[in-house]
Parts: C-alpha cells; sequence; structure tokens
C-alpha cells in the first residue's frame, strides 16, 4: 500500500498494518485473508463520504 497523504492516509495503513475490525467476530481480520479482509473492509461503516461496494 502507497500513502500519498500521510494526513489522509492513516486510518488506511491502520487497517493495512493491525487488520480490519470485524464486529460479528470482535477480531481483526488481516489483510492476508485476502479476499476476507476486504468483506470486512467493506462492512465497515465509513461514513456518508465514502462507501465500497463488494462485486462478485
Amino acid at each position: 500500500m502507497t500513502v500519498m497523504d500521510p494526513r489522509w492516509g492513516s486510518l488506511a495503513q491502520h487497517y493495512y498494518d493491525h487488520g480490519v475490525p470485524d464486529r460479528a467476530s470482535l477480531t481483526a481480520v488481516d489483510r492476508a485473508a485476502g479476499a476476507e479482509f476486504m468483506s470486512a473492509l467493506a462492512r465497515l461503516q465509513l461514513g456518508s463520504y465514502c462507501h465500497l461496494i463488494v462485486e462478485k
């Protein structure tokens, strides 16, 4: 992952380094989990300005 502007990329870097919180299992999903990591990322409520869509 490349963060172009650290002021705005700190949360993305944190998720990349430490995993995405999965509220259903109360654990963090590591990036090594691939599709699971991306699905956990898409399930996050990031705010009204950002939405992630899972395509199949």
